[in-house]
Order: C-alpha cells, then structure tokens, then sequence
C-alpha cells in the first residue's frame, strides 16, 4: 500500500540529492561535456557555480527524483518588534507566507542576478 514520505525519509532523500550533486561536480572538471564547443577544464568557481545552480533547480522541482520546496524566511517571533523599535527593517513571518521564490523559477534568476550584481562577468 502507498503512502506518505515520512519526515526521515523526507530529509534523507533531501540530504541524499544533495551529496550526489556534490559528487557530480566534484567530477565535472575531469568529464569533459560533448556539446561544450570550448572544453576546457572547469575551475573551482565554474563548479560552486554549478552546484550553487543545481541545488536552486531542485528548490524550483526540475530534478527528476524531487518535487519542489518553498523556503520561508523563519525570523524568531521578536525581531519583527525589535527592529521596529530600532528603525530597521524586517524579515516576514511565517505567516506572512512570503517565499525565496516569489511564484518565479530561482534557477532562472541565478545568472541576471549575477550579472546585475558583478558576480558574474
């Protein structure tokens, strides 16, 4: 009978995704990519790009074994007000339902906002 992942198996297939992406770019610098018209061995940066890229794809549920994720920002239930009284800004609560994707794919944001920023070149 099926039924519903339980929160270990939840966060053991999540850990799990995780450590096989890191293997695979571990190996990318040696395994040359056929379609790459230039190839040439991948520095450290082109690799943490790389998986800092996969791990957004998975979040946004475009890995074959993983649905997507949401990820809230969780501040803890006084910051709201002590940054009030401090004149600072705040993150949102829990409730607020306000997410890191914000209805758009984080994978696709990952070069303009590099690019925007002077991350990328």
């Amino acid at each position: 009978m099926s039924r519903q992942f339980t929160q270990e198996e939840v966060q053991e297939k999540f850990l799990n995704h995780l450590w096989d992406l890191v293997k695979y770019w571990e190996t990318v610098e040696s395994t040359p990519i056929p379609t790459d018209p230039n190839p040439k061995p991948k520095t450290t940066r082109d690799r943490l790009e790389g998986l800092a890229f996969s791990i957004l794809a998975m979040l946004d549920g475009c890995a074959v074994t993983m649905p997507a994720f949401e990820i809230y920002p969780a501040p803890h239930p006084e910051d709201k007000q002590y940054c009030k009284d401090n004149k600072e800004d705040w993150w949102p609560q829990l409730e607020d339902e306000v997410t890191v994707h914000g209805n758009e794919m984080l994978h696709d944001l990952w070069s303009p906002f590099g690019k925007k920023h002077g991350y990328l070149k």
